[in-house]
């Protein structure tokens, strides 16, 4: 078995999900670019739990995963500091914030095209490498 095979079918995975992370993108596009461009498609290796994950949020946007708010619509709380507060004093107040869920819907308006693609990359994948189906 060739060494980097697990590698090779999570990219295949990652491409299979790519109408996932385009409907996400286009859902929060028109509340903020920035956390459209967080979205990622990203995979974990190892032998005994790989994985193909989408994700928004991260360094790149902390944003993304509190507008996403689990899926469901409703509002999140966030601190606002006040500016020139000094270090160690905080003058901010908690405010809502519209979520604006884009991952969960985007998941849910793509599953049938999308186990369909990791379908045939599945098929394909064993094919290539001796599956005899």
């Amino acid at each position: 078995m060739e060494k980097d095979l697990p590698g090779k079918l999570l990219a295949e995975l990652k491409t299979a999900a790519e109408p996932v992370k385009q409907q996400a993108i286009a859902n929060v596009s028109p509340f903020s670019s920035k956390a459209a461009k967080a979205i990622r498609i990203a995979s974990r290796g190892g032998r005994a739990r790989p994985a193909v994950y989408i994700a928004s949020g991260g360094k790149r946007a902390p944003v993304g995963m509190p507008m996403e708010n689990w899926g469901k619509a409703g509002t999140w709380r966030h601190p606002v500091f006040a500016v020139g507060a000094t270090r160690g004093t905080w003058t901010g107040a908690w405010v809502e914030q519209t979520a604006h869920p884009h991952l969960y819907p985007a998941l849910v308006s793509t599953a049938d095209q999308v186990a369909e693609n990791v379908g045939d990359v599945l098929v394909r994948f064993f094919e290539e490498h001796g599956w005899k189906g």
